[in-house]
């Protein structure tokens, strides 16, 4: 599980942050860059703590030594719904990077 903070969780705050601050510059133009780089720090480090809640419920739900019968089936489906979801935006846009690198 601390692997997959440090491989996923950073890249992904950093991915937040990059989506907030495209988000900020198309909303507020004129906003000055401290305080873009300040919400993009804010952002990174938001996305970060998200993640590392959807950790600790991961390790709750899926502990290493498996108990039967412990955690609802239903539940754990809807939070791996959800983590699938995000990772596969997440690489939407990492791959749509390269292509664009790629094309130019």
């Amino acid at each position: 599980f601390s692997l997959a903070t440090w491989l996923v969780g950073i890249p992904a705050s950093l991915w937040f942050a990059y989506r907030l601050d495209s988000w900020l510059i198309a909303l507020l133009p004129a906003l000055p860059g401290a305080l873009r780089g300040a919400a993009d720090v804010y952002a990174f480090l938001i996305g970060f703590l998200l993640f590392r809640v959807v950790m600790y419920g991961l390790r709750w739900m899926y502990p290493i030594l498996e108990l039967e019968g412990q955690r609802s089936k239903g539940s754990r489906q809807a939070v791996g719904a959800v983590i699938a979801t995000l990772l596969l935006a997440l690489l939407y846009d990492v791959v749509k990077a390269i292509a664009l690198a790629i094309t130019r």
